[in-house]
């Protein structure tokens, strides 16, 4: 659940975090578009407490994430009474594009857990896992990065560099690749575009590059060839 909270953390405008339903209720946090629980037992909270917690967040939907100490409650036909419920494991399927409506901001964000650290670095991939890696290395050297699973206009101005994977994005022609960038520019300015490919062919790199990529990374992505990106960020 680690990761599914860094990636709240790093996504979401503001997040403000709770021990329990009653302490959402006790200190409630304003325009709340979302609420996330972490279930790692199957404690559900009294019903008084959920009604509470609903006339308090009224409008915002939720859901469980569930740890494996919750593993078959829904064969059991146990109702969980806050919205939808999902298992730990499957996160990065449903949580990318359910908060969605919470990203926001036009300015890289600073995040107090990470001290100086900003968002400079964004990485789309098809998956969390597909990304990991870089997020992880990016981390080790300061540079404060974000995954997503593909590049929404609510993005917009918060990083300095995006690197696409061509798990997410694919080769593809010049017109193809400027549409596809285009997307990530907002009044005329645009980030650095990276893109990295497994094997890609000379003419893949060159419609690339033509198309506004302004450097190809082919997997698997050796540290001399990434760090003098992250060194750019640092």
């Amino acid at each position: 659940m680690k990761d599914a909270f860094k990636f709240c953390s790093q996504i979401a405008a503001q997040l403000a975090v709770r021990r329990d339903a009653a302490e959402a209720v006790r200190r409630p946090a304003g325009f709340v578009r979302r609420i996330l629980f972490a279930r790692p037992t199957r404690h559900v909270p009294k019903p008084s407490m959920i009604d509470r917690l609903v006339a308090t967040y009224s409008g915002a939907d939720s859901i469980a994430i569930c740890g494996q100490l919750c593993d078959g409650e829904s064969r059991t036909g146990t109702p969980w009474p806050m919205g939808d419920r999902m298992r730990f494991s499957r996160w990065t399927e449903r949580l990318p594009r359910w908060l969605e409506p919470c990203i926001g901001g036009t300015k890289p964000r600073r995040d107090p857990a990470q001290g100086s650290k900003v968002q400079s670095l964004l990485v789309i991939a098809d998956r969390f896992d597909t990304a990991q890696p870089l997020l992880l290395w990016a981390d080790s050297v300061g540079v404060f990065a974000a995954w997503h699973p593909r590049f929404v206009p609510a993005l917009h101005g918060r990083f300095k560099t995006i690197l696409w994977d061509d798990s997410a994005a694919m080769a593809t022609s010049a017109n193809h690749w400027q549409q596809r960038l285009s997307e990530a520019c907002q009044n005329g300015k645009s980030p650095e575009h990276i893109w990295m490919s497994l094997q890609p062919s000379i003419d893949e790199i060159e419609q690339a590059k033509r198309g506004g990529i302004s450097h190809v990374l082919t997997k698997p992505v050796m540290i001399d060839a990434i760090l003098p990106i992250t060194n750019r960020l640092a």
